[in-house]
């Protein structure tokens, strides 16, 4: 298709140009651009990123923004302190899915926390959880060092998870250091014990109880 006479508007078109196109000009015109663009918060909705209609409903005089900003386990409490025979099933689910965040340790996010500012094992876990809900089966799942920045007391819960997706009749691949996860699979590929060239790539089936 030809040329249009549309007029895409200009802050698309400066987006489109400069902004989302990745190359290495444009990399240097967006560290030239940071002194010209800036990010603060809407100020009709104070950052809470939703319109008047859904921030007019609350709940235990709590909008749905106000819950976000909420730690997991605060929110946990915030779901126990309410009762309705009415959302009961509702308010089950919420607290199995905040219960299993809690259990893999990151009991002090928000969910309104960016998904880009969280680290790899952080991200890892969220994926777990996500997936622990999914009722699909005969699927390949791959979790890279789900372990990192945990609490050792939290392992037993990673290992739990990890299990319970197995045992959905799923397959699950792991990269990972920690001897006490590597221990619960049935299958163990150790690309080491050096690294480089000195690697020894070895396949190796590990027996329940050894």
């Amino acid at each position: 298709m030809g040329k249009t006479v549309k007029y895409e508007g200009i802050i698309p078109r400066i987006e489109k140009a400069f902004l989302k196109k990745e190359s290495k000009e444009n990399i240097t015109r967006k560290e030239a651009l940071k002194n010209t663009i800036i990010t603060k918060p809407c100020p009709a909705c104070a950052g809470k990123r939703l319109n008047n209609k859904i921030l007019s409903c609350k709940i235990g005089n709590k909008d749905i923004a106000d819950c976000t900003r909420l730690s997991i386990d605060e929110l946990l409490e915030f779901v126990h302190s309410l009762e309705s025979d009415t959302y009961e099933t509702i308010l089950a689910e919420l607290t199995k899915k905040l219960q299993n965040i809690i259990g893999i340790g990151l009991q002090y996010l928000t969910l309104d926390r960016r998904t880009d500012t969280l680290s790899g094992g952080e991200s890892q876990r969220i994926k777990m959880v996500k997936n622990l809900g999914n009722n699909l089966t005969d699927l390949l799942y791959i979790f890279d060092e789900p372990s990192i920045g945990l609490h050792p007391k939290d392992l037993d819960n990673i290992a739990s998870i990890i299990r319970q997706i197995r045992d959905k009749g799923n397959s699950v691949l792991i990269v990972e250091h920690d001897p006490d996860l590597v221990k619960i699979a049935d299958w163990v590929i150790d690309m080491g014990p050096q690294s480089g060239k000195n690697g020894e790539k070895s396949f190796m089936k590990v027996l329940s109880g050894a």
